[in-house]
Protein backbone atom coordinates (compact mmCIF):
# COMPACT_ATOMS: atom_id res chain seq x y z
CA UNK A 1 0.00 0.00 0.00
CA UNK A 2 3.03 2.08 0.15
CA UNK A 3 3.58 1.94 -3.32
CA UNK A 4 0.22 2.86 -4.37
CA UNK A 5 -0.68 5.97 -1.56
CA UNK A 6 3.28 7.46 -3.31
CA UNK A 7 1.56 6.88 -6.93
CA UNK A 8 -1.72 8.45 -5.47
CA UNK A 9 -0.46 11.47 -4.35
CA UNK A 10 1.91 11.53 -7.37
CA UNK A 11 -1.22 11.20 -9.52
CA UNK A 12 -3.14 14.21 -7.64
CA UNK A 13 -0.30 16.86 -7.51
CA UNK A 14 0.20 16.29 -11.22
CA UNK A 15 -3.61 17.18 -11.67
CA UNK A 16 -4.19 19.56 -9.25
CA UNK A 17 -0.92 21.58 -11.45
CA UNK A 18 -2.65 21.12 -14.23
CA UNK A 19 -5.74 22.39 -13.70
CA UNK A 20 -3.95 26.06 -13.45
CA UNK A 21 -3.19 27.89 -16.75
CA UNK A 22 0.18 28.52 -16.34
CA UNK A 23 1.32 25.08 -15.85
CA UNK A 24 -1.23 23.88 -18.81
CA UNK A 25 0.50 26.34 -21.20
CA UNK A 26 4.15 24.92 -20.33
CA UNK A 27 2.66 20.76 -20.54
CA UNK A 28 0.64 21.61 -23.50
CA UNK A 29 2.91 23.48 -25.48
CA UNK A 30 1.78 26.88 -25.10
CA UNK A 31 -1.59 26.58 -26.01
CA UNK A 32 -4.04 26.71 -23.14
CA UNK A 33 -7.01 24.58 -22.81
CA UNK A 34 -10.50 25.82 -21.37
CA UNK A 35 -10.29 25.41 -18.09
CA UNK A 36 -12.55 22.39 -16.37
CA UNK A 37 -12.97 21.58 -12.78
CA UNK A 38 -13.03 17.94 -12.73
CA UNK A 39 -8.74 18.10 -13.03
CA UNK A 40 -9.00 19.66 -9.67
CA UNK A 41 -11.84 17.57 -8.17
CA UNK A 42 -10.10 14.85 -9.22
CA UNK A 43 -6.27 15.56 -7.56
CA UNK A 44 -8.07 15.89 -4.49
CA UNK A 45 -9.94 12.75 -4.39
CA UNK A 46 -6.74 11.67 -5.54
CA UNK A 47 -4.84 12.76 -2.87
CA UNK A 48 -7.83 11.74 -0.37
CA UNK A 49 -7.20 8.04 -1.78
CA UNK A 50 -3.55 8.45 -0.91
CA UNK A 51 -4.38 9.56 2.69
CA UNK A 52 -6.82 6.27 3.35
CA UNK A 53 -4.28 3.81 1.60
CA UNK A 54 -1.81 5.02 4.35
CA UNK A 55 -4.02 5.19 6.83
CA UNK A 56 -4.85 1.38 5.38
CA UNK A 57 -1.05 0.16 5.90
CA UNK A 58 -0.09 1.45 8.54
CA UNK A 59 -2.92 2.34 10.89
CA UNK A 60 -4.52 5.71 11.46
CA UNK A 61 -2.10 7.91 14.10
CA UNK A 62 1.72 6.57 11.50
CA UNK A 63 -0.53 6.78 8.50
CA UNK A 64 -0.92 10.32 8.79
CA UNK A 65 2.77 11.31 8.91
CA UNK A 66 4.02 8.54 6.36
CA UNK A 67 1.19 10.20 4.35
CA UNK A 68 2.75 13.83 4.58
CA UNK A 69 5.85 12.44 3.64
CA UNK A 70 5.11 10.83 0.54
CA UNK A 71 3.25 13.83 0.15
CA UNK A 72 5.92 16.37 0.11
CA UNK A 73 7.76 14.14 -1.93
CA UNK A 74 5.58 13.53 -4.62
CA UNK A 75 4.61 17.08 -4.92
CA UNK A 76 8.81 17.93 -5.22
CA UNK A 77 8.61 15.06 -7.76
CA UNK A 78 5.86 16.80 -9.76
CA UNK A 79 7.62 20.15 -9.19
CA UNK A 80 10.74 18.89 -10.64
CA UNK A 81 9.05 17.33 -13.71
CA UNK A 82 7.16 20.03 -14.18
CA UNK A 83 10.49 22.25 -14.61
CA UNK A 84 12.54 19.72 -16.57
CA UNK A 85 9.39 17.80 -18.56
CA UNK A 86 6.73 19.62 -18.59
CA UNK A 87 4.97 17.91 -21.64
CA UNK A 88 4.77 14.29 -19.95
CA UNK A 89 3.02 15.24 -16.79
CA UNK A 90 -0.15 13.93 -17.64
CA UNK A 91 1.36 10.60 -19.51
CA UNK A 92 3.22 9.99 -15.72
CA UNK A 93 0.35 10.84 -13.92
CA UNK A 94 -1.60 8.26 -15.60
CA UNK A 95 0.92 5.50 -15.33
CA UNK A 96 1.05 6.63 -11.41
CA UNK A 97 -2.65 5.97 -11.22
CA UNK A 98 -2.21 2.26 -13.15
CA UNK A 99 0.87 1.50 -10.76
CA UNK A 100 -1.51 2.49 -7.75
CA UNK A 101 -4.54 0.62 -8.68
CA UNK A 102 -1.98 -2.47 -9.68
CA UNK A 103 -0.04 -2.10 -6.07
CA UNK A 104 -3.79 -1.95 -4.12
CA UNK A 105 -4.67 -5.08 -5.76
CA UNK A 106 -1.57 -6.64 -4.65
CA UNK A 107 -1.64 -5.41 -1.65
CA UNK A 108 -5.85 -7.02 -1.08
CA UNK A 109 -4.62 -10.06 -2.51
CA UNK A 110 -2.30 -11.06 -0.13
Amino acid sequence: MTVAAFALCYAGFALLSLSQARHQGRAYGGERRPRRPWGRWAGWTLLGCGALASAAAWGPGTGVVAFLGMATFAAVAVALQLTYAPRIVLRTAAAAVCVAVAAGGLALAT
